[in-house]
C-alpha cells in the first residue's frame, strides 16, 4: 500500500523558514492536491519527498521509490519523446509501442513522439515528462504543477487518466489552480 508520512520536519533555506513541526500522513490509492501561495514550500515538499533535500528535523518515510513531475522538464536531450518516456523500462525499446500510445493519449501525433526534446514545445516538454511518470510502476506520482502549459483539453485528458491512476496509486499533486480539487475529486492539503 502507497504511504508517505511526514512527522515533526523542520526546513529551512539560508534566508527563509519553509517547514516548523511540519507533519503529514497520507497511505492508500488517490488523489491529494497541495495546495499553497508561491514560495510556501510545495516543490520543496516534494524535493524533500524525493530525497532531493534533508531536513533539519523530523522524519520522512515513503514506500518505494515515487515517480515524479518537476517543473523543470528534465528530459534527455539525445532521446527521442517516445524514447524519453519508455526509458523507464528495463528493456526501453520494448515499450516504445506503449509510450507513443500514451503520448498519443496527450495529443502527439505520431510523427511528434519521433521528435527530440530540443524540436518540442515548452508545452510538449511537459505532456513529455508527464508520460514518463505516468508510464512508471511507481506507487506514488508527485506531480509539481503538471497542468501549467496544458491547454483545457489537454488538461481534462489528463484528469481522466490521473483519476483512473489513482485507482492503484497515491497522487499528490500541487496546483495554483484551486478547481482542481473539485475536477479530480481530490483531498486538499494546504501548505501556508
Amino acid at each position: 500500500m502507497p504511504e508517505i508520512q511526514i512527522d515533526s520536519l523542520d526546513f529551512s533555506y539560508p534566508d527563509k523558514q519553509v517547514f516548523r513541526d511540519f507533519s503529514l500522513s497520507l497511505s492508500g490509492c488517490g488523489i491529494y492536491t497541495l495546495i499553497g501561495a508561491s514560495g510556501s514550500g510545495k516543490t520543496t515538499l516534494f524535493r524533500l519527498l524525493l530525497g532531493l533535500e534533508k531536513p533539519s528535523a523530523g522524519k520522512i518515510t515513503v514506500s518505494g521509490f515515487p515517480a515524479a513531475v518537476f517543473q523543470e522538464y528534465r528530459l534527455f536531450p539525445h532521446l527521442t519523446a517516445a524514447a524519453n518516456v519508455s526509458i523507464l523500462r528495463d528493456k526501453p525499446k520494448e515499450g516504445l509501442a506503449d509510450a507513443r500510445r500514451l503520448l498519443r493519449l496527450l495529443g502527439f501525433t505520431d510523427t511528434d513522439t519521433e521528435l527530440y526534446p530540443k524540436e518540442l514545445s515548452g508545452g510538449m516538454k511537459q505532456r513529455v515528462s508527464i508520460a514518463r511518470a505516468l508510464f512508471s510502476d511507481a506507487e506514488i506520482l508527485l506531480l509539481d504543477e503538471p497542468t501549467k502549459e496544458l491547454d483545457e483539453a489537454l488538461r481534462t485528458t489528463l484528469y481522466g487518466i490521473l483519476t483512473e491512476r489513482a485507482k492503484s496509486s497515491l497522487i499528490l499533486l500541487s496546483t495554483h489552480r484551486t478547481e482542481e480539487t473539485e475536477l479530480l475529486g481530490a483531498k486538499p492539503i494546504r501548505i501556508e
